[in-house]
């Protein structure tokens, strides 16, 4: 993947380039900053020019990202982080130094938070980061974002004769993690629209994780709706010939619509009843009050007929390997009726309207 400059509330992160040799000796070459790195002293900058030169052949390579983190108004440096590629791909060996100046002030976990999440969105399941135990500072930097550490040794810089105890923390990447950027999506449109209520589609395949996703979005934000495609399909009776082989034939958009999205969209009260595949029958109405947030979750959600209701559609997606494991746990017996059948309409619906092709967020739970 290419290393793209990207922005956090403080921060602009990007790679480092020549320019940055004067500040990056400044923090990696004092005795108090660099206290704990492992890398070799550097003091002279020749010395440094060619060892930056060597990290950006290897940024080049892909096999790591060498990063400069600067406050994203004055352009002032702040910190350098880096990312070394291991396990073909999958996980990343991440690294930080932040200038004294910039200590306490919540910045090494702003970046390293930051370095964490490009890598979730760009397929990263394992992220590890080697600390000396001395360090309680980065200690708890880690902590705070999650890592799990285990003792591993020791470990002494290059050139000196000081041994610290090395922990390793690692943390895995799950969908609670790669949530931060969608959360950051609706947190911004939410305040961009204070007097008008925000809709957000969920759709995607099944056994990804879009009810989960659903929840979890409830939890952040606990003024808003969640109402489920599920509730949507139509009778039986009401169902052309050969529903079955038609992608969406067994559901209710309509009704979906003009039931949910059009009210939901104005500003008032969401009135309707779910229809109950297992007992044949309409249930009660349920009542939901006006929201700021509401989330339609499931299958179909994104339907062009219904694409031009939302501020935000979203595309949940999984490997076909995870999505197969996952349905077997969950559905037993049912799930040959899956692959049979549920799966291979889901996936002419999307390929028919270009479903994750035109959505505005796409979030991969695969773990």
């Amino acid at each position: 993947m290419t290393f793209t400059p990207f922005e956090t509330a403080r921060l602009r992160l990007r790679p480092q380039e020549a320019r940055d040799a004067g500040f990056a000796l400044c923090i990696w070459g004092d005795p108090i900053t660099g206290k704990y790195l492992s890398d070799p002293v550097l003091d002279d900058i020749d010395d440094l020019n060619e060892y930056m030169e060597l990290l950006r052949n290897l940024s080049d390579s892909t096999d790591c990202y060498y990063v400069i983190a600067e406050d994203k108004v004055t352009h002032q440096p702040i910190g350098t982080c880096c990312a070394v590629v291991k396990d073909g791909g999958s996980c990343w060996d991440i690294g930080y130094c932040i200038h004294p100046t910039c200590w306490h002030k919540g910045y090494a976990k702003e970046m390293v938070n930051a370095l964490v999440q490009f890598g979730a969105q760009n397929g990263i399941k394992t992220v590890l980061a080697d600390v000396a135990a001395e360090n309680a500072g980065s200690c708890g930097v880690m902590r705070a974002l999650g890592f799990t550490p285990t003792e591993n040794g020791t470990f002494r810089r290059s050139g000196s004769q000081t041994e610290y105890k090395n922990l390793t923390f690692k943390k895995e990447l799950s969908i609670s993690t790669t949530l931060s950027p969608l959360v950051e999506k609706l947190s911004t449109l939410l305040s961009a629209h204070p007097a008008a209520p925000v809709l957000v589609a969920l759709d995607g395949r099944c056994g990804s994780g879009k009810t989960m996703l659903a929840a979890q979005l409830a939890r952040q934000f606990p003024q808003s709706i969640t109402v489920h495609t599920d509730d949507f399909y139509l009778p039986p009776a009401s169902r052309v010939a050969n529903w079955e082989q038609i992608p969406c034939a067994n559901m209710d958009l309509e009704r979906l619509r003009a039931q949910v999205l059009t009210p939901a969209r104005a500003g008032q009260a969401v009135p309707y009843r779910a229809y109950s595949c297992r007992a044949g029958a309409y249930l009660p109405e349920q009542c939901f009050a006006p929201q700021p947030l509401v989330i339609v979750e499931g299958s179909y959600s994104c339907h062009p007929t219904l694409a031009d209701c939302y501020d935000l559609k979203v595309f949940v997606t999984c490997s076909k390997e995870e999505q197969a494991r996952r349905l077997l746990a969950r559905e037993g017996e049912r799930y040959s009726g899956f692959t049979a059948r549920w799966i291979p309409l889901e996936e002419e619906y999307f390929a028919k309207f270009q479903i994750e092709q035109t959505v505005d967020f796409i979030l991969d739970t695969t773990c």
